[in-house]
């Protein structure tokens, strides 16, 4: 943990009583010795000393309690020659670290914040992952990415020691000459450095590190010594390093043409490595290559730019900053292409820009871009595709920006091609009476005249001599025939071929069909007009139908029954209606879809039979209604396998959902689109066939049917 608390004096009394005794006692040594020598005998061999004794013993009792602390590290260190360093947060969570060697150096952290201790000296030694410090010898430990203005501590354990302190560069560097002091036993310790990270979370980076006094001539600090009372306080200081002159004297005055630039060389007065870095790049976006030196930059502006010579165990770090001034350049520029010739209606090539000067602020095109053609101001290229024939044409295609304008010219011819076409699609398969899908046409040569086929279109289908498209409902089967399609024009013929088959149509698709046959509304066919008939049907019965098709189960996944009609309806008669005073078993096939509509119009929402059958749309289709009386007895005898003799053959016998394609229905009543009287609606049971009137209000199932 961190060693935070506020430095206070001790009171009078306790230690400080100790000090006055030390003192006294001490000062009393010297006067008894003194008089002692002047007695003769043995007196002076025993008393001298130990009153001399007394002082000393006493006097080292003086604790300073405003001492600097250094960070605390938890836990156990790593082993001495482990290769592995410490790093401890203000919170006291400590990580381990690498130790490594990197160059002339020892490194101990990360890549982004580390403390170093220079090789170059000859105070300290690296081998087999042991770092060795020269007892008494002066060592180089320098910092990266340390907080700009803040101070580092460098700090010597097992007894805490403060080996110096420094101020930490606008770089986030330091460089801090310490001495390991000569009273400092071998053997090993930790160095431990601490101080902020650019972020400004206080750190420590703390290593093990052994002492070595097998030292022949270390540098030895220069050392003063003050004797007062008896008391000795020695004062070490530290020989300090020159700073390092960097001198740097580029072109300043810049244009935006010349990036990228020359590579950036300045000179330094000591031997520390230069390295440069942007300080401002204002508007000009400058940005220095690390590898070429080389500056860069995209526009006008100011770029500051800093030049830094690296601490070295001989010299400190100095740097310079420069002010480079970018100007903009007169537009140059070049086109990849200077003329193009092409076929009317097919797309340009066009160029690409080389801008070679300035940026450019606008383009623009002179005479005008031709039809089909677009020009663009801001990029200066021409696309698109030419619609009309023309000769060779110049265009005049001018860069403009602040300082100036430049000019390149492009030459355009565009010519009459002969017709070429594809087909999208080049053979279909389709049901008699189903309308065929076709093609589309996709023009990639000159301007198509008209079309023509061969052989002729075949029966319900038309050809369009302008547009090329075969379109239309096939009404007669026929094997797979192949269609040649020709376009002209002026210059020459094309041609494509479209093969089409013709297949007899399935009940879905508006063929023949048979009960049990799955319906265009993808419901199940459960009634077919005897005799190849028809009945008449739709919303006026003025439409002819052959056949009547049932909703799948499960066509309503709202609630599973329905009212006949909404509360205020429940009693009115619905004048658009015929009431039938008695059931009705086969006239009236084609009427429910009549008295569905009539009752919807009544004012009867989807929660009611006829208006839930009126909004479904299966197979999206329109035209689903709640069948008549007659139409649910056809269904109720279809479901319950009772074999068709007549429309009018009332629904007895069978067995529920044994018909054929039948499923889903219920043992229960099912309404028809008929009313009784102004409160009574005809209902019939598919478990028995009965029919009966039941109130409106009363809830029963529903199946939805269409005629076709």
């Amino acid at each position: 943990m961190f060693a935070v608390g506020e430095c206070v004096l001790p009171e009078t009394g306790g230690s400080m009583f100790v000090v006055f005794a030390g003192l006294f006692v001490l000062v009393a040594g010297v006067i008894v010795t003194r008089w002692v020598r002047r007695s003769a005998g043995r007196l002076s061999v025993v008393v001298a000393p130990l009153v001399l004794l007394g002082g000393f013993v006493l006097a080292p009792q003086v604790v300073d309690p405003c001492a600097p602390e250094p960070l605390l590290v938890n836990g156990p260190l790593p082993e001495l020659c482990s290769g592995v360093g410490q790093m401890t947060k203000e919170d006291g969570t400590v990580s381990q670290v690498p130790v490594q060697q990197v160059g002339q150096q020892v490194q101990i952290g990360t890549s982004e914040f580390y403390m170093a201790l220079s090789l170059g000296t000859g105070s300290v030694s690296y081998d087999n992952s042991c770092i060795i410090l020269n007892l008494g010898a002066e060592t180089i430990v320098t910092g990266v990415g340390f907080k700009p203005g803040s101070t580092v501590k460098v700090w010597l354990f097992s007894t805490p020691t403060l080996l110096g302190t420094t101020i930490v560069l606008q770089d986030g560097t330091f460089s801090l000459p310490v001495t390991v002091p000569g009273n400092t036993p071998a053997g090993p310790h930790t160095l431990q450095a601490e101080g902020l990270t650019t972020a400004g979370d206080l750190r420590a980076l703390s290593a093990r590190v052994t002492v070595s006094n097998d030292v022949v001539s270390p540098v030895a600090p220069a050392t003063t010594t003050t004797t007062v009372a008896a008391a000795t306080t020695t004062t070490t200081t530290t020989p300090t390093l020159p700073t390092q002159t960097v001198t740097w004297s580029p072109t300043t005055a810049l244009t935006t043409a010349q990036s990228p630039n020359t590579p950036l060389v300045a000179s330094s007065s000591g031997d520390g490595a230069i390295t440069y870095a942007v300080q401002s790049a204002g508007a000009t976006g400058c940005a220095i290559n690390s590898s070429t030196r080389v500056l860069t930059f995209t526009a006008a502006g100011s770029c500051v730019v800093r030049a830094t010579a690296a601490t070295t165990s001989n010299y400190l770090t100095g740097s310079i900053d420069v002010t480079f001034t970018v100007t903009l350049a007169a537009p140059a520029f070049t086109l990849s292409s200077s003329s193009e010739s092409k076929a009317q209606n097919v797309a340009i090539a066009g160029y690409t820009i080389t801008s070679t000067g300035g940026t450019v602020a606008s383009y623009a095109i002179s005479p005008p871009a031709p039809a089909g053609l677009t020009f663009s101001t801001s990029t200066g290229l021409l696309s698109g595709t030419p619609t009309a024939v023309q000769s060779a044409t110049a265009y005049t295609i001018t860069a403009t920006n602040a300082t100036g304008t430049a000019t390149a010219t492009f030459t355009l011819t565009v010519t009459v091609a002969a017709p070429a076409f594809t087909l999208s699609s080049s053979s279909e398969s389709k049901a008699q009476n189903v309308a065929i899908a076709g093609y589309t046409i996709t023009s990639t040569g000159g301007t198509i005249a008209s079309y023509a086929i061969s052989p002729a279109a075949p029966a319900g289908l038309s050809f369009s001599t302008s547009t090329g498209l075969l379109t239309g409902t096939p009404t007669e089967v026929q094997s797979a025939t192949a269609y040649t399609i020709t376009a002209t024009n002026a210059t020459g013929t094309a041609t494509q071929t479209f093969t089409l088959t013709v297949t007899a149509a399935t009940c879905a698709e508006g063929g023949a069909c048979v009960v049990g046959d799955t319906g265009p509304g993808g419901g199940i066919v459960f009634y077919v007009q005897a005799a190849g008939g028809t009945f008449n049907c739709g919303p006026t019965l003025t439409l002819t139908c052959k056949y009547l098709e049932v909703a799948p189960s499960g066509w309503d996944t709202g609630a599973a029954t329905k009212l006949w009609a909404v509360a205020d309806k429940n009693s009115s008669d619905i004048a658009a209606l015929t009431n039938e005073t008695s059931a009705n078993n086969g006239s009236g096939i084609g009427l429910g879809y009549k008295n569905s509509i009539a009752i919807v119009n009544q004012g009867n929402d989807t929660t009611t039979a006829a208006g839930a059958a009126r909004a479904y749309a299966g197979g999206s289709k329109s035209d689903w209604y709640l069948p008549s009386p007659a139409e649910l007895n056809q269904m109720c005898k279809w479901q319950r396998g009772v074999a068709w003799t007549s429309d009018a053959t009332v629904c007895t016998g069978g067995t529920l959902n044994t018909g054929t394609g039948a499923s889903g229905f219920l043992a229960g009543e099912y309404w028809s689109s008929a009313e009784y009287n102004n409160s009574f609606a005809w209902r019939q049971d598919f478990s028995n066939g009965n029919r009966q009137q039941v109130f409106k209000s009363n809830t029963l199932n529903v199946r939805p049917v269409r005629a076709f």
